[in-house]
């Protein structure tokens, strides 16, 4: 009796093991410019060009989680794919609640691509996409690397990346710390609770006003030397240090702590605020 109660035991160990190592994946092909749809519960998701190919893929890595507790719903009409991946109700209320590894979705896809994504829970990380991307989790960090278009990072609870991103950029996390740099034409990037360091790369020039604003963290911003722009700058509690090459400059406040002036002639306004940190701008 023994004997077959550890058979059974160790057959019933091998089959969750076997199911804790399945995947799920699926290609489609596009012949234009792939709209994107992604939408998951509680998920990691990677989201990376392939350059001038014409299929979209998609790849789940269940991480010895139990697919079974996973619903996958999916449809092409065209150019456009949508991508959703939700907990069972029946599998969520039955074990009152989601426990263990969260999936990890991997997406690649053509380089011209504009992308619609939201998890629940769960980091992002996004490379070498050119078009619309809007990027939301609601508890994650948000990594970004070589980003072309109009760019939308959010999260409710992490830090954000962007390296090398070009165009128009609004970053806000509500809990952690952001590092940006682009070639950037517009920005707006808030933090509720962490510091904010922003190289705006040479060759980037402000066509509408921009703005930094974190509640409580310090902020570090490096300009290019030939930018236009108003800069204006205030922090509830700290100091403010500048190198900017202002023609005009004025400082008032307790230790500095309100600093406008005026870069090149002036452009748009350059709104820079902490409530509870220093403030260092510079240029290069």
């Amino acid at each position: 009796m023994r004997s077959i109660t550890l058979a059974l035991l160790l057959s019933g160990s091998f089959l969750v093991t076997a199911s804790a190592q399945s995947t799920w994946d699926k290609s489609y092909t596009v012949n234009g410019k792939p709209m994107l749809q992604v939408q998951v519960d509680d998920a990691s998701v990677r989201v990376r060009s392939c350059g001038g190919c014409r299929t979209v893929s998609v790849q789940v890595d269940y991480r010895n989680s139990d697919p079974t507790m996973w619903s996958i719903a999916e449809l092409q009409g065209g150019n456009g794919i949508n991508f959703s991946m939700k907990h069972k109700e029946m599998s969520r209320h039955f074990f009152g609640g989601w426990h263990g590894h969260s999936p990890e979705i991997t997406i690649v896809t053509p380089t011209e691509t504009d992308l619609n994504l939201r998890s629940g829970d769960g980091a992002l990380t996004l490379a070498g996409l050119h078009g619309s991307v809007d990027a939301h989790t609601g508890d994650g960090a948000i990594s970004a690397d070589d980003l072309v278009g109009a760019m939308r990072l959010t999260t409710g609870d992490g830090s954000i990346t962007l390296r090398r991103g070009e165009g128009s950029l609004y970053a806000t996390t509500g809990d952690g710390s952001m590092n940006l740099e682009g070639r950037l034409n517009q920005f707006e990037a808030r933090s509720g609770d962490g510091g904010v360091t922003l190289r705006l790369m040479p060759g980037s020039t402000l066509g509408s006003a921009s703005s930094v604003t974190t509640g409580d963290g310090s902020i570090s911003i490096n300009l290019p030397r030939d930018l236009r722009a108003e800069v204006e700058a205030n922090t509830g509690d700290g100091r403010i240090s500048s190198s900017l090459p202002f023609f005009t400059t004025t400082s008032s406040g307790r230790g500095n702590s309100h600093v406008r002036g005026t870069m090149n002639g002036g452009g748009p306004t350059l709104r820079i605020h902490s409530g509870d940190g220093s403030i260092s701008l510079s240029a290069s």
